[in-house]
């Protein structure tokens, strides 16, 4: 896909198995990188309106990351098909002018579909964000071209043709007003008698859609801009449906990272994450107690009805390739992140604090903790080594 501005995605998870005596702790630390990189969002102002998701209609590369519904089968190329009004010298995607390899473009109404009932088309936009404007990029030519959008079903604009047949066709950018998050459909319905042509072109001309939204924390509990996750744990992934873990993970993740944090390539010594759990337990002996095997189902923002509160805080470094710092570190406590090796062998990512705090649910109180590692005095934001 093509893209305004891209997001240097955030999304990512590793395990950690280790023993302590007769205790086993299996625990989760995320970072973030984007499983699909569909989205842009930037370090911006409060009220910025940024592309949160778009579709290069008739490129087949862009459309094949979106489901596209009742459009024409044919996929214009500049000149082709008598020109399709000339070429949009606004197309913001790639292209050669002299129509070497011009717009990309097709139509909402077929050359061969019925325009009583087959007279719209439809795409799915995904708004990871607060979305507020839509933007279409469609042909205001020598047919009638009036048409209506709705998302989701609702009626959100119309468009009467403003070009007498005798006019040049003229590419048209029309805006309209949004609201929502999570998948939204657009569908395009043409409201005009089909023209003479429509029988070889069809009718009802798009080159693009784009849609924007506000910057913030998105449906799944990330804000970039902030580099902080407030969320389920099993939303991490950006799957509300399930993922990893499947629905909520009965768990709440606070995670923070650094701004030279960036997931999937090689961050400098010294970049980190943080994460804070929470869960609920019955049960948190030695074998059981850091309730992955034991947590009591929570999906409500209401705690659920259990014997103990549970929370976790942990921090995760890049760290240098020294064998000897390693060894040090390592009988202090820290620990592989499971994030990759130096040739060296030493682990890239280590974590180097490690606490588990139980509470009793009745009376509020801390009733144990469990610290099981600290490599202090190198603290936060400083490189272990």
């Amino acid at each position: 896909m093509e893209f305004e501005s891209k997001l240097a995605g955030k999304i990512a998870g590793m395990g950690k198995d280790r023993g302590y005596g007769r205790r086993k702790v299996v625990a989760v630390a995320f970072s973030a990188v984007m499983f699909v990189a569909l989205f842009a969002i930037t370090s911006s102002a409060k009220g910025e309106i940024i592309v949160v998701d778009e579709v290069n209609i008739g490129c087949v590369a862009d459309e094949s990351d979106h489901v596209l519904v009742g459009w024409s089968d044919e996929r214009w190329y500049g000149p082709a098909g008598a020109g399709w009004g000339d070429f949009d010298l606004d197309d913001p995607y790639e292209h050669d002018a002299t129509y070497s390899k011009a717009h990309n473009l097709r139509t909402v109404l077929d050359a061969s579909e019925d325009p009583v009932t087959q007279n719209w088309a439809e795409v799915t936009l995904v708004a990871w964000t607060h979305a507020k404007i839509i933007e279409i990029r469609a042909l205001d030519g020598i047919a009638d071209d009036s048409f209506s959008v709705y998302v989701n079903d609702n009626p959100v604009y119309s468009y009467k043709d403003k070009a007498p047949l005798d006019d040049p066709e003229a590419w048209v950018t029309h805006r309209m007003p949004v609201k929502g998050d999570g998948p939204l459909v657009v569908k395009i319905v043409a409201k005009a008698t089909p023209w003479w042509g429509q029988q070889t072109y069809g009718q009802m001309a798009v080159n693009w859609i784009k849609l924007y939204g506000v910057p913030g924390f998105d449906v799944f509990g990330y804000n970039y801009a902030a580099e902080i996750f407030n969320g389920w744990l099993g939303y991490y992934d950006r799957s509300i449906d399930g993922g990893w873990i499947l629905g909520t993970g009965d768990a709440w993740l606070l995670m923070k990272w650094s701004p030279d944090w960036t997931p999937m390539i090689d961050e400098p010594v010294g970049a980190w994450v943080t994460n804070h759990y929470i869960w609920y337990s019955d049960d948190y002996s030695e074998d059981t107690w850091y309730g992955w095997d034991t947590r009591v189902a929570w999906s409500d923002p209401e705690p659920p009805a259990a014997a103990y509160k549970i929370t976790e805080f942990s921090k995760i470094m890049k760290v240098g390739e020294d064998p000897a710092a390693w060894a040090e570190y390592e009988a202090g406590g820290a620990y592989s992140a499971n994030w990759g090796t130096y040739p060296s062998g030493v682990p890239k990512c280590v974590v180097f604090q490690d606490t588990i705090d139980v509470f009793d649910m009745t009376t509020g109180m801390c009733t144990a903790t469990f610290d099981l590692c600290n490599c202090s005095p190198n603290g936060l934001g400083q490189p272990i080594f």
